[in-house]
């Protein structure tokens, strides 16, 4: 009876073996850094670190004289409410109607330049442009 069940015992050893080597050796740690407790010193330097910060911000004093200058009251507001425009496209990054798109452009060389694909300064030549339409 053991030859029968043989390769469905070896079979659920296997997985069972995987499964324990997988929890011991792979199994992310972030479970035991999550459980750790933080100590009371950490906790103790960050509350210090904000009570100090909050005594500083209380202990500003601002001078409210500034506010009474001649210099402060003449200033004024320039600014211009932004009117509400209407959408010129739904999506913006859409081809735009009746472009071409894949266009192949390719020139061709002219009397005014050598074979050495060096240019030579003539005011006369231009090159010829050829445009391809793949679509």
């Amino acid at each position: 009876m053991l030859k029968k069940y043989r390769k469905i015992i070896i079979f659920v050893l296997v997985v069972i073996l995987s499964f324990v080597l997988y929890t011991i050796f792979l199994k992310p740690q972030t479970d035991q850094a999550l459980l750790q407790k933080s100590g009371p010193t950490e906790v103790d330097t960050v509350g210090q670190e904000i009570i100090d910060t909050l005594n500083r911000v209380q202990s500003i004093k601002v001078d409210k004289s500034v506010f009474n200058d001649p210099l402060y009251l003449r200033l004024r507001d320039d600014s211009r409410p932004i009117n509400d425009q209407e959408k010129e496209r739904e999506n913006p990054f859409a081809p735009l109607e009746g472009t071409i798109t894949g266009v192949d452009i390719q020139l061709e060389l002219s009397d005014g330049e050598n074979s050495d694909n060096e240019n030579v300064e003539s005011e006369d030549t231009e090159p010829e442009v050829q445009v391809n339409n793949e679509q």
